[in-house]
């Protein structure tokens, strides 16, 4: 922001400009002056003639050159997945003391933005697996827009460890195989026995017993 300060006197002539900034000292007017620092100032003009006579200009300017601060929530840790295929995320704290705030809005994998209310949850739904990114933006009453990034993956396979029950279903499927594995061999076994102990019946049937006395007649 640059003030500009113009005083004619078509009579004596202008003898002396100062300005004075908020609570600042007034100082004399020299030329242009620079404003850098964000807030709401006061500014005073007051031009004196040769004669002695004031005339004063009294602006009140705002300089916000500050984007809106605010954090974007997701419900996972940094570098967890999704475990589902929506999720709900949220944009708060969001604060502009200077010009106030505008409006918020988010954007999913490059899409179109949806406006969103601060502090209020948004739900994104029907997400694939994969990667995802998502783009929360706030703008302020002067123009100024603030953005974030947050990246994050949607895993619902449900035999995949990072799914949604973790390792269980997985180690519970390895598990179960080896147990009928293991269950298969009993009863293979155990036909086997079974096999062998009616053969060794039938062979023992076959062979008559001998006479009494030790020895056959004919």
């Amino acid at each position: 922001m640059t003030v500009r300060s113009t005083a004619t006197d078509g009579t004596s002539g202008v003898a002396l400009q100062t300005i004075r900034i908020g609570t600042e000292v007034a100082v004399p007017y020299t030329g242009p002056v620079v404003m850098d620092t964000d807030g709401n100032f006061l500014i005073e003009i007051v031009a004196i003639d040769a004669a002695g006579n004031r005339a004063s200009s009294v602006t009140q300017i705002k300089i916000d050159r500050t984007p809106p601060s605010f954090s974007l929530v997701l419900p996972n840790a940094p570098g967890n997945p999704i475990t589902s295929s929506s999720l709900s995320i949220q944009v708060n704290q969001v604060t502009d003391p200077t010009s106030g705030l505008a409006g918020c809005s988010i954007s999913l994998d490059g899409g179109a933005s949806v406006a969103l209310s601060s502090e209020s949850p948004y739900r994104l739904t029907g997400l694939e697996d994969g990667s995802h990114t998502v783009v929360a933006s706030c703008s302020d009453n002067a123009g100024n827009v603030g953005s974030k990034t947050a990246e994050f993956t949607v895993n619902t396979n449900f035999l995949s460890p990072q799914g949604p029950y973790g390792p269980i279903p997985l180690s519970g499927i390895i598990a179960a195989i080896g147990a009928i594995a293991f269950f298969g061999a009993l009863l293979a076994w155990r036909r086997r026995r079974r096999a062998l102990f009616a053969l060794s019946h039938r062979k023992s049937a076959r062979i008559p017993p001998p006479p009494k006395g030790g020895k056959r007649g004919f």
